[in-house]
C-alpha cells in the first residue's frame, strides 16, 4: 500500500522554484533541492522525477504565475503610459516569502534555452503572450498601426528582457524603478 504524501507537493515545488531562479539548473544539487524542500530523495523523485523535470514544472509555475500578474496589470485603468510601467514592473509573488530578484524565464532562457527544446519553447510561449500584453497596452494609447505597434512591442519587450538579466545581477531597484519609467516614456 502506498504511504500518504507528508507534504503537500505544491508547497515543496514551490521551494524548488525559488532555489532554481536564485541560483539556477547547473548550481543547484539534489542535496539542495532536498534541503530546501524538506524531503528526502525518495520522495523528491517519486513526486517529481527528475531534476530536470522538477526545473520544467517550477519554470512552468513561474511562467503562470507570470502570466496571472501581468493580466491583472493589463486590467488596470490609467494611461498607456502608466500601465506599461505598471507592467514592466510586475513580479511574481511568492507567499510568505521575499521572491528572488530578475525574472526565472530570462535566466532559463540563457542558461538552457539553446540545448533544451522543452524549455526553450516555454520560454518563448512565455515572451511572445509578454510581448503580445505590451501591443495590447501600446494600442490601446496611441493611433500607430498594427506593424508600428508590433516593432514598438518588440523594442520595449527586449528593453524589458534587458532589465530583467540587469536586475538578477544585482541593479538596485531605483535604478530598476528609473529605467522601467523611461521605458514607459515616464521619464
Amino acid at each position: 500500500m502506498a504511504r500518504t504524501k507528508e507534504f503537500d507537493p505544491d508547497t515543496v515545488a514551490d521551494r524548488a522554484m525559488e532555489l532554481f531562479w536564485r541560483q539556477g539548473f547547473e548550481s543547484t544539487s539534489t542535496t539542495d533541492l532536498m534541503e530546501a524542500m524538506k524531503i528526502g530523495k525518495r520522495s523528491l523523485y517519486d513526486t517529481f522525477g527528475n531534476k530536470r523535470d522538477l526545473y520544467v514544472r517550477s519554470l512552468r509555475s513561474y511562467v503562470s504565475r507570470a502570466e496571472t500578474a501581468h493580466e491583472a496589470e493589463l486590467a488596470v485603468d490609467g494611461d498607456a503610459r502608466s500601465r506599461l510601467y505598471g507592467l514592466l514592473r510586475a513580479g511574481v509573488a511568492l507567499p510568505g516569502r521575499v521572491p528572488p530578484v530578475g525574472c526565472f524565464a530570462v535566466n532559463a532562457s540563457t542558461e538552457l534555452a539553446s540545448s533544451d527544446s522543452e524549455i526553450r519553447a516555454c520560454v518563448h510561449r512565455y515572451f511572445e503572450a509578454s510581448e503580445a500584453h505590451i501591443a495590447t497596452i501600446l494600442r490601446s494609447g496611441t493611433n500607430r498601426n498594427a506593424v508600428a505597434v508590433a516593432e514598438l512591442s518588440s523594442v520595449i519587450h527586449a528593453a524589458w528582457v534587458g532589465l530583467r538579466a540587469q536586475a538578477a545581477s544585482g541593479m538596485p531597484d531605483a535604478d530598476q524603478d528609473r529605467l522601467a519609467r523611461r521605458i514607459a516614456g515616464l521619464a
